[in-house]
C-alpha cells in the first residue's frame, strides 16, 4: 500500500545511518541493522488520521486469511489485535510502526518532542531504497541523505507492507520511498554538546607552529526556515470500533 504523511519533524533516529543498537541499548546483529528514523505529524494536521485510518484498515484487510506455520486460521487473532490498537495505541497486541505521542515510552516517561503528535517510524535495509529531495520554489532538488538532520521538517512518500508474522510480532513495516525536506529547524543531537562537554576543561591552546582549523562549510539546501510546531496535547483514548474494520478519529 503507497501512502504519504503530512509534513512533520524527524524526532528520531538517522536518515543516513543505520541503528547499531536496540530501544534497550542492545548491540544488533550486523545482517539485522537497519536505517530507521521517525517522523512526528502534529494530530491537527489535516488528513493525518485518513492515512492513519488507511494503514490499520489495509493490515485488518490483509490480515484476514492468515495463518500460522501449522495451518491453523490465526486470522481473525490478528485482526482483534489490530483493533485493539486502533482503540489504545498503547495496547502491544500488534506492532502499527505509528505511536501516539502523548503516551509514555517504554521507559515510562513522556516524550516532549513527541508532545500533540502521531509518531511515524520508518525504517529501509538500504540508502539506496529511498531518495532524498528538498522542496523550494515549487521544485525538487535532490540532496544527499545525510544532509537531511534529524529536527527538520518533512514529508514522506512510502510503502507499507505486513511483516507475515502471525504470532504476538505481527505487524507491519513503513518503507520510505521519497523523502523530502520542506523546512529546517533545531537540530536535535543526543548526548551532551560540545559546549557542555567542554564546560569544565580548560580553553584549547594551539600548539607552536600550528595552524588554526578552518571550518568547513557546508554546501547551502535552499529550503524555508520553519518555526517549530508545538501542538496541544490530545489525549487517549480513542473512540471504540463498533463493527467493520478499524477506525480512529470517529
Amino acid at each position: 500500500m503507497d501512502f504519504n504523511i503530512p509534513t512533520g519533524r524527524i524526532v528520531q533516529g538517522s536518515l543516513h545511518k543505520k541503528g547499531e543498537k536496540d530501544m534497550q541499548g542492545r548491540p544488533i546483529p550486523l545482517d539485522k541493522q537497519r536505517i530507521y528514523f521517525g517522523v512526528a505529524v502534529p494530530k491537527q494536521s489535516p488528513g493525518v488520521l485518513d492515512v492513519i485510518n488507511a494503514l490499520v484498515n489495509f493490515a485488518w484487510t490483509e490480515s484476514a486469511n492468515k495463518r500460522n506455520a501449522a495451518g491453523q486460521a490465526v486470522g481473525p487473532t490478528i485482526q482483534a489485535a489490530i483493533v485493539r490498537v486502533a482503540q489504545n495505541m498503547a495496547d502491544p497486541g500488534y506492532s502499527l510502526k505509528i505511536e501516539d505521542g502523548d503516551l509514555p515510552g517504554e521507559d515510562g516517561k513522556l516524550r516532549p518532542n513527541l508532545a500533540g503528535c502521531y509518531l511515524f517510524k520508518f525504517g529501509s535495509g538500504e540508502l539506496e531504497y529511498y531518495k532524498c529531495w528538498s522542496y523550494g520554489n515549487g521544485q525538487y532538488s535532490p540532496v544527499a541523505h545525510d544532509a537531511i538532520k534529524r529536527g527538520w521538517y518533512v514529508t514522506v512518500a512510502g510503502s507499507a507492507a505486513l511483516n507475515n508474522n502471525t504470532d504476538h510480532t505481527a505487524g507491519m513495516y513503513l518503507n520510505p520511498r521519497h523523502v523530502v525536506l520542506v523546512g529546517t529547524g533545531p537540530e536535535i543531537s543526543t548526548g551532551p554538546t560540545v559546549e557542555q562537554s567542554f564546560a569544565s576543561a580548560p580553553a584549547p591552546v594551539l600548539p607552536a607552529g600550528a595552524t588554526p582549523p578552518v571550518a568547513p562549510s557546508a554546501p547551502p539546501i535552499s529550503v524555508p526556515a520553519m518555526t517549530p510546531i508545538v501542538p496541544a496535547p490530545v489525549a487517549p483514548p480513542y473512540p471504540a470500533v463498533l463493527s467493520g474494520p478499524p477506525r480512529i478519529g470517529g
